[in-house]
């Protein structure tokens, strides 16, 4: 059995109406209400044509598909195939997401989505009919997923400022990302685990967040997290983060109450320049930068020991 939990399709029909129309195996109602949030089939001038977030230690992957002139769908204008699954791979689902989508679009029947999907949950593969190869969940490596968005764009973004948001992950604190495009938020909260590759624990990513009861409860009952949200109004909420992560703003700032965990030292300020000069050296590769980093962290931690 491989990570996949559930696939579901929601739709907008000809009278503009959204419904859950169908999923493989039933998902509970507060799950429904989380993903029917995230759907974005209503907004015609800010449609999202991929998502994904974190809740309950599920990944929830969103993908939308225009319908216009399928005569397989002649009452949907607009598709949203949803994959629950126990595992970060954005790329991987995407690519699946796609694949089965195609076999809906084709018939018209969400039951001839099963077939590869169970395919895939029960062996790891099945057939690609939108090429001629096989979808294989072996050819989708995690660890490419990992650095798909450079760690290098987030060190040109902040500058010398991001030794911040090193030494919040490395002491494990509560980071929050705001971003008003749900892109953007989703970019950097992925790419920020880079810093402390060492640990290739991408769980304590919570790409985006709605600022709601049910959300908020799973978000804080976890010790440390890399929060994304598309609301302002979370800058205000600094219960919620030990930092905070201002993208359009290019800006960080520490929360009041965390200021002590985030006194930087020489030691601190050399690292932020070495990795500057890293993502400067255009000979530099990401995962150069990213071996930089880890060799960041190995001075810190001899430098913490000798101090003591």
């Amino acid at each position: 059995m491989y990570e996949l939990q559930a696939v579901a399709l929601i739709e907008r029909d000809t009278n503009n109406d959204i419904l859950w129309v169908w999923s493989y195996p039933t998902v509970e109602d507060p799950i429904r209400e989380l993903v029917m949030g995230r759907c974005t089939l209503d907004k015609d001038d800010d449609n999202v044509e991929y998502c994904f977030c974190h809740y309950q230690q599920t990944w929830y992957y969103l993908s939308n598909f225009k319908c216009d002139n399928n005569p397989n769908l002649p009452k949907v204008t607009m598709s949203c195939l949803v994959l629950l699954t126990k595992d970060f791979n954005p790329e991987k689902y995407q690519h699946f997401s796609a694949l089965l989508w195609h076999s809906y679009s084709n018939s018209g029947s969400p039951t001839d989505i099963l077939t590869p999907y169970l395919s895939v949950y029960t062996k790891g593969s099945c057939p690609d009919p939108t090429g001629d190869e096989t979808f294989a969940v072996k050819s989708f490596d995690v660890r490419v997923a990992y650095i798909a968005c450079p760690l290098r764009d987030v060190v040109q973004m902040f500058g010398i400022e991001s030794i911040y948001i090193y030494t919040a992950l490395l002491l494990k604190k509560r980071v929050a990302v705001y971003a008003p495009v749900v892109q953007d938020v989703l970019k950097v909260t992925r790419s920020l685990p880079l810093f402390v590759w060492h640990r290739q624990n991408w769980n304590v990513v919570f790409p985006h967040v709605e600022l709601n009861e049910m959300e908020l409860a799973d978000l804080t009952s976890h010790g440390t997290y890399v929060a994304g949200f598309t609301d302002a109004t979370i800058e205000a909420r600094t219960e919620l983060y030990d930092l905070f992560v201002n993208v359009p703003a290019n800006a960080i700032s520490v929360a009041p109450h965390a200021k002590e965990s985030f006194v930087l030292g020489k030691l601190h300020k050399d690292i932020a320049m070495h990795l500057m000069e890293c993502v400067e050296d255009a000979s530099m590769n990401d995962q150069k930068v990213i071996k930089a980093s880890c060799h960041s962290m190995s001075l810190m931690f001899v430098a913490t020991y000798a101090a003591v």
